[in-house]
């Protein structure tokens, strides 16, 4: 499962506990860095090269980018745990009604920050390959 597959949902409430949400920021970073995407349970799904070996700079800084912002995520959401404003329910992540900090709308935003990044160096590369053709 990659953490940019898993919209937020608007309210305060997130549908998966803390330790799934965490380990799937790892498993998109480590696939980032190994160019190795694997399944919740560690099962290969897919590889490629690491963004590292890009050719193209902006495409090494957009994922590494990302990469940087997935790490903030990581911090970030221990943290929020540590304030007391997330709080772990049985089955789902509960959201303070913080309106300062807004947290599903910063998750949803950063989220979306990712996304962009990864799709503009898809994108230049689906040109370079097309023109190669």
């Amino acid at each position: 499962m990659l953490l940019i597959d898993q919209p937020l949902t608007p309210s305060f409430m997130l549908q998966i506990i803390v330790k799934i949400f965490l380990k799937a920021i790892v498993d998109t970073q480590t696939a980032f860095n190994t160019g190795k995407l694997n399944d919740s349970d560690g099962k290969p799904l897919s590889s490629s090269y690491p963004y590292k070996n890009l050719s193209n700079k902006a495409d090494k800084d957009d994922m590494q980018e990302a990469y940087d912002l997935l790490q903030e995520i990581r911090v970030y959401i221990p943290e929020q745990f540590k304030f007391g404003n997330i709080i772990q329910q049985k089955n789902f992540l509960e959201f303070r009604q913080n309106w300062e900090l807004k947290i599903s709308g910063y998750l949803n935003q950063t989220r979306a920050k990712i996304i962009n990044l990864i799709n503009k160096a898809l994108t230049r590369n689906k040109s370079f390959l097309k023109n190669k053709l």
